[in-house]
């Protein structure tokens, strides 16, 4: 388990008596704001570098997906996890979670708290699984280093694929089943395209430096995807080779 994640976990079972459970985090939930405060002072953030670091280069071969957790509840995050392990032996997500973001800023209120509880929830699931190295973390995408290539810093080629998914529409949005409640500013549409390209930016970064793959969960992810390398269609070279085999016809006899 990677070192960060590894403090997180200790100073969990310490303010919690070792009890980081789905009890243990309603109870968390209900603490006075006194202690919640010095809770969220002392919360251990981890350190971006320090993840990357000790995430391990893939082998030839070897399956490592990127999984978004942009967006939705943080208990659909956590069940998206879970089912990629069903066909993968380990999955990379990014830190954000990791983070008491619960806190910032932010004043002790109900929504503060039920966001506390969910993600002690998501920590105690799938404790056994970051244990296990099956789950590994980098850096979040909100304010890293990732923002500064949409301001002209970084290789012009990879920006300009990542700035055509700003002039995403609703009506991409709405291919991918998304569901428009109301009217959307230009901003919020702005704000929902810079999330998708900032995963999409970091899932490159990590693939570039053999660390995972970038696997498209949802259709947006997709489309987003499809606008960066201009529309084609990509496919692991092994997909062909899988095709090549199963048009073999095995010799008849008789």
């Amino acid at each position: 388990m990677q070192s960060a994640v590894t403090n997180i976990y200790d100073f969990l079972d310490v303010w919690l008596d070792g009890e980081l459970n789905l009890t243990g985090a309603l109870r968390a939930a209900e603490w006075p704001e006194e202690h919640l405060l010095e809770f969220s002072r002392q919360w251990p953030d981890p350190d971006g570098d320090c993840l990357e670091a000790e995430l391990r280069v893939l082998s030839p071969g070897e399956f490592r997906p990127i999984v978004p957790l942009t967006g939705g509840s943080i208990g659909s995050r956590a069940q998206t996890v879970l089912e990629l392990l069903l066909y993968a032996p380990a999955v990379v997500v990014p830190s954000g979670d990791l983070h008491a973001s619960w806190s910032r800023g932010r004043p002790m209120d109900g929504a503060a708290r039920n966001d506390l509880r969910r993600q002690l929830e998501w920590l105690a699931v799938l404790r056994p699984f970051i244990e296990s190295g099956a789950v590994e973390f980098v850096r979040g995408h909100e304010g890293d280093e990732l923002a500064s290539m949409f301001d002209g810093v970084g290789d012009e080629r990879t920006n300009h694929r990542l700035r055509l998914i700003d002039d995403m529409t609703m009506s991409d949005w709405s291919e991918a089943g998304w569901n428009w409640p109301q009217e959307v500013s230009a901003d919020e549409m702005f704000g929902l395209n810079r999330a998708v390209s900032l995963h999409l930016g970091a899932s490159l970064v990590l693939a570039a430096e053999q660390k995972g793959q970038f696997t498209a969960l949802d259709v947006v992810s997709e489309i987003a995807m499809r606008r960066a390398i201009g529309g084609r269609r990509v496919e692991d070279g092994r997909v062909s080779i899988l095709r090549r085999l199963g048009g073999f016809r095995p010799p008849t006899t008789g």
